[in-house]
């Protein structure tokens, strides 16, 4: 019986032990997932940025991809042109981003959820130009971890736009703003 009692205090501690290591290992990939999402945030303004931006994809082709919600999904629905989703593609926005200048995205109330070597990210953004909101929605990123590398596998978000429905949480102290 005493044999016992120790076998089962030695499986608690070796329980105990490998459960910090995960958790330890999950934040320092948590952070390694930070540091995706911040490149991705400054590549917006700073052009040396470029090639760590297109870096952070697994291919060229990852899915791309929103649709419309709300007020703007009623409003565009009407239109004879509408498109029922938009698909493209990050180096095409890299180039858009370029080509206007003063565009930046913030994140708000970001979730980071990894299992081993696949995580995603997700969070609600505001997409401004010249410091002014354009658009606005839930952003969703699935991530893959290849060779030590977290690379982001594909990026789906809702659109919003802010002249036909404001933002409801841009200036919410509820959301926390990355």
């Amino acid at each position: 019986m005493k044999y016992l009692r120790y076998k089962l205090v030695f499986i608690f501690f070796v329980l105990i032990i490998s459960n910090h290591k995960v958790k330890a290992q999950n934040f320092s990939e948590t952070q390694k997932l930070y540091s995706v999402v911040n490149i991705f945030k400054t590549s917006f303004y700073d052009s040396t940025k470029e090639q760590e931006f297109y870096d952070l994809f697994l291919h060229d082709s990852i899915t791309w991809a929103s649709v419309y919600e709300g007020k703007t999904k009623e409003f565009l629905k009407t239109k004879e042109d509408y498109q029922h989703f938009f698909s493209g593609n990050f180096m095409d926005f890299y180039e858009y981003l370029k080509r206007e200048g003063n565009c930046e995205e913030d994140f708000y109330n970001l979730v980071i959820n990894v299992d081993n070597n696949h995580a995603t990210i997700s969070f609600e953004y505001t997409f401004k130009k010249k410091n002014e909101i354009q658009n606005w929605g839930k952003e969703y990123w699935t991530l893959l971890k290849v060779d030590g590398n977290w690379k982001i596998a594909a990026v789906l978000w809702t659109m919003n736009y802010q002249n036909i429905e404001k933002c409801p949480f841009v200036n919410n102290s509820y959301y926390n703003k990355f």
